[in-house]
């Protein structure tokens, strides 16, 4: 075989190894990021799970029972100090673990403004600041926006939905034009119960 030949099919082998290589990278990195928003999802549902479960055990004329607050002071702590593994300090310089002062590795720097209400339910909790139910729900809202920010499930259905385009019905509610709203939802349920209601006494 002509030498020319062979440099030349060497270099599409080349080549085509080359794209598959680069196929398989960009398919690990796409794993890994999915597999990291997975676990911070997962993550901060579990947050949410603890700070909902604090609102709803407040008496705004009693407080909180001794047993609950540490039971929140924990799992709050606990939760904070497992999301510096998804959103780490921010280093407001180069991590220096010479220093005899310097604090771990991963409490140096400022904290990463998604804990910072997780941290502030803490304060809340135990201090029985006034109208603790009320702030609780707000800083509850705080972190959750502050993650949706980071999630982007508005990007996420976006992309879903390309991929189902064969069903007009599912991506309409996966992408729905207008929200009903609260009100329009509990009317249509009850306008639903009433006509159940009445079609059951026409039956009988």
């Amino acid at each position: 075989m002509d030498a020319t030949v062979v440099v030349g099919l060497l270099s599409v082998s080349v080549a085509a190894a080359a794209v598959l290589v680069a196929r398989d990278n960009a398919r690990r990195q796409e794993l890994g990021l999915d597999q990291w928003l997975r676990d911070l999802r997962a993550w901060a549902s579990e947050a949410i799970d603890v700070l909902s479960e604090a609102i709803y055990a407040w008496n705004e004329t009693e407080g909180i029972s001794a047993n609950d607050k540490s039971r929140f002071i924990y799992r709050l702590s606990a939760l904070i100090d497992s999301g510096r593994f998804f959103l780490p300090n921010v280093a407001n310089e180069p991590i220096n673990e010479d220093k005899t002062d310097a604090l771990p590795a991963a409490y140096q720097g400022y904290r990463h403004t998604a804990l910072d209400p997780l941290v502030a339910a803490i304060d809340v909790i135990e201090h029985a600041r006034p109208g603790a139910r009320e702030v609780l729900w707000e800083l509850r809202r705080e972190f959750v926006s502050i993650i949706y920010l980071i999630l982007d499930p508005a990007q996420h259905n976006r992309r879903i939905s390309k991929r189902i385009r064969s069903s007009r019905q599912r991506v309409s509610a996966l992408l729905p034009n207008v929200p009903p709203g609260q009100n329009a939802v509990l009317r249509r349920v009850e306008e639903r119960i009433n006509k159940n209601s009445l079609k059951a006494n026409y039956d009988e």
